[in-house]
Formats: C-alpha cells, sequence, structure tokens
C-alpha cells in the first residue's frame, strides 16, 4: 500500500497543481492519501481531465466549461479530498417558457438539469467539513438542456460564486455569469426561416438572447425549481459596398419561464410554474381621469405582490410640465394603505386645471417586490387632470360665470309666455406657467338652472364642447379665440353655452335667474368638487301684450286691374308667413297673424285725392330705385314709361280710410290694415300712422314683386311695421344714406333670434358677429329694405315699441 502511495504521488501533484489553478488554490495541496487498491489498479482506465477547445470562440468554451464532467477522471479518493462527495448532479426537468412582444409564443418540454457544485470541500452535500474547508472557494454551476419534442433545443446556464454558507439562491444575474441560448433555433422570431444558415445577401437572425434575472430554489437532494427572465433581439444582417453589416432591427421578445424537477412538478404542477411577475393591478385615479381634486388626489397603487417601499419611492414621480416644456415634478411622501396598497401623498395642493402624468420605473433597475420581482414593462405611466376651480383658477376670478337671458334683447323686460334663451358665459382662461399641452382643454361639470330642469331643455353648447343629460363638457376660454375660428364661434354664439327651453310665467315682480356649475364625477367621490353660481335679476314686464294682428287684401290697380296674377298672390302669401315669425322674434309680442280680408279694394280708392304733390314723385322714384324695384334712373323716363303721374300721399290715405270703412265688420281698432300693391303704382313700401283716435288713416300700402326674395319683402313688411308704431328710420332716410348696410354697425344691437319653436335660434350682435350672415347686421329700420337674416332690431327701437305697446 506504501509502495502505491509512492507511486502516484506526482500524479496526485499534478492534479491538484491543476485544480489550483483553475480554481483558486487549496490549502491541503500537500496532503498525502490514501488510495484503495482498487482505484490504484485502475487508473490506467481513467479519463484525462477534459480541457475546454482553445480554438473555440468564448461562449463554445463557456459551454464546455459548464458541462466539465471530472466523472472518471481521478480516483474516488482524490475527488472525495478535493470537493467532498460527488460533486455533480443530473436531474430530469419539466419546464414551461411564455414569449411576449414581438415574437410570442407559448411552449413546454422535458430536458435535464446538471449541478456541478465545485464549492470548496462541499461538492454536493450540502454540509461542508468545516475542520478541513472553508466553503468560501470554488463556484455553482446550472447548465440546463431544454427541448420541445425534438423541436426545439434551448439551453439555460448560469454560474454562482460560493459563499459561506454554501448557498447560492435567489442571487441577481448581474452578480454572477449566465447565459440563455437557442441552441438549435436559428431564428425565434419566424422559426421556419433558415436564412442564417443559408446565408443570403440579406437575412435576419436572433441575437444571442440576454438573461435578465435567474433565481435557483434548491429544496433537498435532487429538487430544484428555477425561475428566469431574458430579452431576446432580432438582427438584421446584409451587404452594403462588399462588406457585411449587422443591425438590430427593433423587434423584441420577452421571455419568462420557469425549470422543475420532475418529481416534484408530478406531485404539484402548479407550485413548480413561475409565479406572476409583478405588475400594477390598479391605479388611482385611472389613466384620463379628469376632475380630480386638488387637495385629496387620492394618487394609489395597487400591485399583486407587496413591494419594497423604499424601491417604490425611488421609481416613482408624478409631473407636470412648465411653459419651457421642462419636467417639473411634484414633491411628497409614499404610505403603504396595506399589504398591496401605496398612496402617494403630494406636499402640498395640486394645481386647478392642469394635467400630471404619475409614472412607476420597472425593469431591471425599477420598482421590486419584497420578493425581489420587478415590473416587466420599463415603466408604467398614467395621467389625469385636476378639476377646473374656476373662482381660483390662477388666483381668485370675479364672475368666472355669467348668464344673460334673451327673448330679443339681452336681459329686456321679460314677456310672459314667450320663449326665451339663457347664455351661459364661462371665462376660463389657460395658466401662463405650465405648457399649453399639459392643461385640459375641456371638462364635465353638472349644470344646474333654477328655472327648467334637463326634462325641459335644449343645450347647445360651446364649440368643441358636448351634452348629456345634464352634464356638459365646458371649453377653455382661448380655445375658442383663436384666429382661424374665433369669428365664426362667436358669430354662432357658439363661445357660449346656450339653453332653450324656458318660457316666464310670472308677470310684474322680477324673476331671480340662477345657474350652477358643478365639476361631474369628481375623483374622489367622497371630497365635495367647488361649485361656482351665476345669478341675475330680470324684471317681467308688466304687460301681457295681444297678439299682432295684420289684415291684408290686394289693390287691382295697373298690371293688376284684370286681377291679381296668381303668382304675385301666392308670393304675398309666403311674405305673409315670413314676417309672423320675423314680428315675433324682433318686436315685444308673442303671437302675430296675417288674415286675407278677401276683399279687394278697386281704383276708385285710388282715385280720391289723387295728385301730385311737388317733391313726391322723386322721392318715390328714389326709393323705388333703390330697393331695386325699377330699372331706370330718372323720372324723366319712369314718367315717360308709364304715361302717368305717382299718387300722392292723400291718396294712400284715402285707400286706407275707404278699405277699413268696408271692413269695419272685421277689422279690430288695434288691426293693422296691410295693401299689397303692384310694384309700378305707389313705388316704395308707406306706412300711413298717426294716433290711434284716428284709426281711419292709419295702414300700410306694400308693392309686390316676384323679383324681391321673401325674405326681403317680409323684411320691409315688418319694417313697416316699426313705421305703424312711430320708428323712423334709423341711422336716417334713404336720401341721406348713401352705403351698404355692411359698413354700418348700430352698436346697441345685442340679441338673440329665437327660433318659432324656441328651441334654437341664431346669434345677433354688433360686436360678436351675426350668426345668419358674415358681414351685415343692420337695424330693421334701415331705409332700404333687405333681407332678414341681415336684420334685427337696436335696444332702443325694442324699448319705444314697448312703450307704445304699454299705451295700446
Amino acid at each position: 500500500m506504501t509502495r502505491g502511495v509512492t507511486r502516484v504521488r506526482p500524479f496526485v501533484a499534478g492534479v491538484l497543481a491543476t485544480l489550483v489553478l483553475a480554481f483558486g488554490g487549496m490549502a491541503q495541496a500537500q496532503q498525502t492519501l490514501e488510495i484503495p487498491e482498487e482505484e490504484f489498479e485502475a487508473v490506467e482506465d481513467y479519463k484525462p481531465i477534459p480541457v475546454p477547445d482553445p480554438s473555440g470562440g468564448p461562449v463554445n468554451q463557456m459551454f464546455e466549461a459548464m458541462e466539465l464532467d471530472l466523472t472518471g477522471t481521478l480516483p474516488e479518493a482524490v475527488l472525495d479530498s478535493m470537493l467532498g462527495e460527488s460533486p455533480y448532479a443530473f436531474v430530469d426537468v419539466v419546464w414551461g417558457m411564455e414569449v411576449s412582444g414581438d415574437w410570442t409564443d407559448s411552449m413546454t418540454g422535458t430536458g435535464t438539469l446538471q449541478v456541478t457544485d465545485f464549492t470548496e470541500g462541499r461538492g454536493a452535500s450540502p454540509a461542508i467539513d468545516r475542520e478541513k474547508f472553508t466553503g468560501a472557494k470554488g463556484f455553482h454551476m446550472y447548465n440546463a438542456r431544454l427541448e420541445t419534442d425534438g423541436e426545439h433545443v434551448f439551453t439555460l446556464s448560469a454560474v454562482f460564486p460560493a459563499d459561506s454558507g454554501g448557498q447560492a439562491l435567489g442571487t441577481e444575474v448581474e452578480e454572477v455569469k449566465g447565459l440563455f441560448e437557442a441552441t438549435w433555433l436559428c431564428h425565434m422570431f419566424e422559426p421556419g426561416r433558415t436564412g442564417c444558415v443559408d446565408y443570403p445577401d440579406e437575412y435576419y437572425e436572433t441575437e444571442l438572447p440576454r438573461l435578465r434575472k435567474l433565481y435557483v430554489h434548491q429544496q433537498g437532494a435532487d429538487r430544484y425549481r428555477i425561475e428566469f427572465d431574458a430579452r431576446v433581439e432580432e438582427s438584421r444582417s446584409h451587404r452594403d459596398k462588399g462588406y457585411r453589416l449587422t443591425e438590430l432591427t427593433g423587434r423584441v421578445g420577452e421571455v419568462r419561464g420557469w425549470v422543475c424537477d420532475r418529481e416534484s412538478w408530478e406531485n404539484d404542477p402548479q407550485a413548480c410554474e413561475a409565479p406572476e411577475p409583478l405588475k400594477l393591478v390598479e391605479n388611482s385615479p385611472g389613466h384620463e381621469r379628469e376632475n380630480v381634486h386638488l387637495g385629496s388626489p387620492r394618487i394609489e397603487m395597487e400591485f399583486n405582490d407587496p413591494v419594497d417601499p423604499f424601491s417604490l419611492k425611488e421609481n416613482f414621480r408624478l409631473a407636470t410640465r412648465d411653459a419651457k416644456g421642462d419636467l417639473l415634478e411634484v414633491h411628497g411622501q409614499i404610505n403603504q394603505a396595506n399589504e398591496r396598497l401605496y398612496r402617494f401623498i403630494p406636499d402640498a395642493d395640486l394645481e386647478s386645471g392642469v394635467i400630471y402624468e404619475a409614472r412607476i420605473q420597472g425593469g431591471e433597475e425599477g420598482v421590486e417586490s419584497t420578493t425581489g420581482t420587478t415590473l416587466q414593462e420599463d415603466a408604467h405611466w398614467w395621467r389625469f387632470s385636476t378639476l377646473v376651480d374656476l373662482e381660483n383658477h390662477g388666483g381668485p376670478v370675479e364672475d368666472p360665470v355669467r348668464v344673460h337671458a334673451f327673448q330679443t334683447i339681452r336681459d329686456a323686460p321679460l314677456v310672459m309666455g314667450k320663449p326665451a334663451v339663457q347664455r351661459i358665459y364661462v371665462d376660463w382662461q389657460p395658466h401662463d406657467h405650465i405648457d399649453a399641452g399639459w392643461q385640459p382643454e375641456s371638462y364635465p361639470a353638472e349644470l344646474d338652472i333654477n328655472v327648467l330642469d334637463q326634462g325641459q331643455w335644449r343645450v347647445q353648447p360651446q364649440q368643441g364642447g358636448a351634452i348629456d343629460g345634464n352634464v356638459v363638457r365646458v371649453v377653455r376660454s382661448d380655445t375658442l379665440e383663436r384666429d382661424l375660428v374665433k369669428d365664426e364661434i362667436r358669430r354662432q354664439a357658439r363661445h357660449t353655452i346656450n339653453v332653450f327651453g324656458w318660457k316666464p310665467e310670472r308677470q310684474g315682480a322680477a324673476t331671480d335667474l340662477e345657474v350652477r356649475l358643478t365639476p361631474h364625477d369628481p375623483w374622489p367621490a367622497s371630497v365635495a368638487a367647488p361649485e361656482v353660481l351665476a345669478e341675475r335679476q330680470l324684471e317681467n314686464w308688466r304687460v301681457d301684450p295681444d297678439s299682432l294682428v295684420f289684415r291684408y287684401s290686394f289693390l287691382e290697380v295697373g298690371s293688376w286691374k284684370d286681377g291679381v296674377p296668381e303668382l304675385e298672390r301666392q308670393w304675398a302669401n309666403g311674405i305673409v308667413s315670413l314676417a309672423e315669425e320675423f314680428a315675433v322674434q324682433l318686436m315685444p309680442i308673442k303671437e302675430a297673424y296675417g288674415i286675407d280680408t278677401t276683399r279687394t279694394p278697386d281704383r276708385a280708392y285710388v282715385n280720391t285725392g289723387r295728385g301730385i304733390v311737388p317733391g313726391g314723385v322723386d322721392a318715390v322714384v328714389t326709393t323705388a330705385e333703390a330697393l331695386g324695384w325699377i330699372g331706370i334712373s330718372s323720372l324723366e323716363e319712369w314718367a315717360q314709361e308709364k304715361g302717368r303721374p305717382t299718387v300722392s300721399l292723400d291718396s294712400l290715405k284715402n285707400t286706407i280710410r275707404k278699405l277699413r270703412g268696408e271692413l269695419q265688420a272685421v277689422v279690430q281698432p288695434n288691426d293693422i290694415l296691410v295693401v299689397f300693391s303692384p310694384p309700378e303704382f305707389y313705388g316704395a313700401g308707406q306706412s300711413i300712422h298717426g294716433t290711434f283716435s284716428h284709426a281711419a288713416h292709419r295702414g300700410i300700402v306694400l308693392p309686390i314683386t316676384t323679383a324681391r326674395s321673401h325674405s326681403a319683402l317680409a323684411q320691409a313688411l315688418v319694417h313697416e311695421f316699426g313705421h305703424y308704431f312711430g320708428l323712423a328710420h334709423r341711422p336716417a332716410d334713404a336720401s341721406e344714406v348713401f352705403y351698404a348696410p355692411s359698413v354700418y354697425s348700430d352698436y346697441s344691437i345685442e340679441g338673440f333670434r329665437v327660433a318659432r319653436g324656441g328651441m334654437s335660434g341664431q346669434n345677433k350682435s354688433a360686436v360678436e358677429g351675426n350668426g345668419e350672415h358674415p358681414t351685415t347686421l343692420a337695424p330693421l329700420m334701415w331705409p332700404y329694405a333687405i333681407p332678414r337674416r341681415e336684420a334685427f332690431i337696436s335696444e332702443g327701437n325694442y324699448n319705444a315699441l314697448m312703450r307704445v305697446l304699454e299705451a295700446r
């Protein structure tokens, strides 16, 4: 036996020298070993110690080193002395893998896990002989060959440093050497491709995947459970001017997998599968949530597993952007509400009407759970906007919301039972110190009006706004003032919220109008949202006006001497219908009716008092020319064409007087009598008016021609109604006005033309614009007839009509 020991000592010394070089040296290198005779006799059969092929690449050498097997290379006594018990374990395993991203797949299979433990003095044994070894040298190596029915083969390998306890559990990959590779799969993203084998001029391949995390759990002899994450990236290789270039394509696959020894998997498959990665289960406020409270925003994060509070604080950020676009971070504290729920509490109130972004950093350097898992995505973020406190938006604001009422003229005394519209103005300007893109342009608010409810109204919201029940979307003021659209928006009154459907019912006294805007569905709902109240006291007109009734007939003279042509008669009926609507829209009345008397005056009424008043002919012709009712330019041509002079004002009065006498049984004292005549007979429209005690002298004569539109003639008729009630031309008579109405602005016109049904309308404002015409808004008493859409009544004329109707 002594001879055997002597013979083997040089051989042992050589082996130990090799191990010292490879594994860091051993204090027992000069120890004399006793080798059993049978092992000594079998020494000739031992294999040489494998050495990695130096001609192979680094990756190949790493695989060869990880597959290092010293079995049969040394006598067992030598190995036991060096390493304790056998350093190898080969374990049958079952595995699973989920891939997401640009390459998605789900795979399972079986394989073999080779565990090599070169920790000094331990081998595969969990115990270390502390009298001989420190256990602080060497390394742990895990090499798994994972197969899918022979179709794909993956290799998962990692080397962990030794530690004093002889354990290597849950070590970060950054602290060790690790590798995850698809050994026989050329292209993970498109497994059917063979380009990287054929080497054409252009092909795609999978870069060597990057192992991001690896956790090894040893639960006893041959009982292992491994969790791993990796990132797979695709590259493209091609030739360019004779050179082969390789570059990443940007396609990425995120791999999450598990490996478990077969026995454990058969006993409990679910226990083997990798646990869910760290996820943000829910955040509040939700993404794009509006109306978040300023002082109590309740910013919360709930995870599927508990997280390290310090890690969360380091990787959470709440911020907006300043006017320069720079980050404006909100400082605060993170408190743990329960096991998985965390709350960020700002140090100060958030700002009114600002968009904030909450961001949690994920990935390798991001937030961690208490078990060491991280958020898979690189970052999770969401945005919300704070509620708009109109009265304190950037500082106290006086009257940020105003309300006005229109039946015709803004805030004029209300006619009972007549449709009215409420216009709500909201003054909401952006912050100067916050980036415009980080401020909401609208927000939802609950609308409440004390004089009517949702079932009665129709709401026309601001431009870009919306209405859902009683929730109206309020639009920021500056978005309605942009150069390209502001004129159109104001002309259509779309810079305001218009509410239709109200008919005042109380006569006399006053109406207290209240409009309330409250941010809708604030977060959190348990905290009351600030409301803003707009109030206005309106006078209720003490008069309940009678309906305006006008009776009309046709004068069969001139071109109508043989009867009124059917076309002109229908034309007149259309004018009457439009005038009925237009009169109600412009005057303090609720109703207007035009009634055909069926009595046709004859030439005899005209002949009475017929004659020429000096200057009268010239005035009539001038007016007629301006209206376009005759196409000649001089009195001489007109007189020559007609062959007769015009009639005098006395003739007009006589016509009205005689017709009133004939119709006295049906015409009431307050009825207006209208006589339609052929255009060449009386010329321009005439209104004969005076005191009501001389009713026989009062009436209107209006020429009818199909060359003018219904709209223009209807405006002319209502214009004559104005004369009938004592209104003068505005700004002056035709002989003094030689310019178009588009160049004149009556700044006392501030009203709204409410549609006949009372549920819509058009803005009429000398300042904001005419909702029916882009350039012209003339007073009703303009000295020439113009289309209805271009005319509206002035405040002074409206008040004058109220005084006249009160006297009636």
